[in-house]
């Protein structure tokens, strides 16, 4: 028996080791956006799971990740709270900012000091705070992440990062369910204002994350040294994402535009969602007297619809108003980086949707010198530097 099967397993890891090759040749030239194996068992702890029992998707405390790409390598440490930041305390006396949104605030594909955060730390001189992560991380987990986590830490102001291109869809229930029907995720459901919170999928413990079973070993082993693992799971994981985003479509306006955007072509009860959020920290943020500045990540595709017709599309129309309307600051990034630069794919990694350390750094720009809220706080800062000394 082991004479007929042994040929046949020569003849299996042949084709496997060739598999191998010809994926790790598709991934070096970029033909297939996959991640890279780390060949280290020292990232057996990931990047993120379903965690938190509030906003589900967060990072382990105290760990930290090889993040690799065709056109990156980075590795992340996350604090003592879940966060990618240095160790922050809950207190302060001086004047702290909260960085609230998705991977495009986490830094995805970045060290750490070329995130937008960090950029604005240096240039203003007060602790920006990043509470950003990936994992298709929306407004409806930004609301219940500043509301449970992020309020506790002393800070004066919130800076709100929303990417219209999925934050969306990412809190849509009925692409949850088809989506990320194995993820532990909040909802709001219901109708403006009288939404309930609705969570889909089983939250994995902080142990079993930890001491992962025999299957989940595997998966870890596989993930850190095959291309195989991690082609599978990006077909698997886009095939049912962009099934969902396709279906999300308003089939009455196919046809009357040549690139999809969500800067303009959002549902209504998606929006009045998103707008549920925003009143939610503003909300919070105002009763102890914080001020909010909100800012919208256009991304390629918003460029080229924007190129199109290169007025104020619907979506800043109804962020401006409703900024007047609760008081916080809106501030949409498309038209200033569409100003800026002819080439946007000078904003974005090569192998990646998310931007790269150009920017990153052209978002700070842009919020530094036309955000209201930090031209004032600059202002107090150079007016208190000042001030003359005055002895006891």
């Amino acid at each position: 028996m082991l004479r007929r099967v042994y040929p046949w397993v020569i003849v299996l890891c042949i084709c496997f080791v060739l598999l191998e090759l010809g994926l790790y040749f598709l991934a070096k030239y970029g033909n297939i956006p996959t991640l890279f194996p780390t060949y280290s068992w020292g990232n057996r702890e990931g990047f993120h799971f379903d965690l938190d029992k509030h906003f589900g998707v967060w990072h382990k405390p105290n760990s930290s990740f090889i993040h690799r790409r065709q056109c990156f390598s980075v590795k992340y440490y996350f604090n003592s709270y879940g966060a990618r930041d240095k160790e922050r305390t809950k207190n302060s006396k001086e004047p702290r900012a909260v960085v609230i949104g998705d991977s495009f605030v986490e830094g995805y594909g970045l060290d750490a000091d070329k995130r937008l955060s960090d950029i604005l730390e240096r240039a203003t001189g007060m602790e920006h705070l990043n509470f950003g992560t990936s994992g298709h991380f929306g407004l409806t987990q930004e609301a219940l992440l500043y509301e449970t986590l992020a309020i506790d830490f002393e800070h004066d102001v919130v800076l709100i990062g929303m990417l219209p291109d999925n934050d969306f869809i990412n809190d849509d229930i009925d692409i949850g369910k088809r989506a990320f029907r194995d993820r532990y995720r909040p909802y709001y459901v219901g109708n403006y204002p009288d939404y309930k919170i609705t969570y889909l999928g089983n939250r994995p413990s902080l142990e079993s994350v930890i001491n992962r079973d025999f299957w989940g070993k595997i998966k870890s082993f596989l993930r850190e040294y095959t291309f195989t693992y991690n082609t599978l799971s990006y077909i698997k994981g886009m095939l049912s994402y962009k099934r969902a985003i396709e279906e999300n479509k308003d089939s009455s306006k196919k046809g009357t535009y040549t690139v999809y955007s969500d800067y303009y072509d959002y549902k209504r009860h998606q929006f009045m969602r998103a707008r549920f959020s925003i009143e939610k920290i503003v909300g919070l943020a105002s009763d102890t007297g914080k001020s909010v500045v909100l800012f919208t990540i256009p991304v390629y595709r918003d460029f080229l619809r924007y190129r199109d017709n290169p007025s104020p599309p619907p979506l800043h129309i109804e962020l401006e108003a409703l900024s007047k309307e609760i008081g916080f600051e809106y501030l949409d990034l498309l038209p200033f980086m569409f100003e800026a630069e002819k080439d946007w794919g000078r904003f974005f990694h090569t192998c990646d949707f998310h931007w790269n350390a150009v920017g990153n750094k052209k978002a700070a720009e842009i919020i530094l010198e036309n955000s209201i809220i930090y031209k004032e706080m600059e202002k107090t800062r150079m007016e208190t530097r000042q001030k003359p000394h005055v002895a006891d």
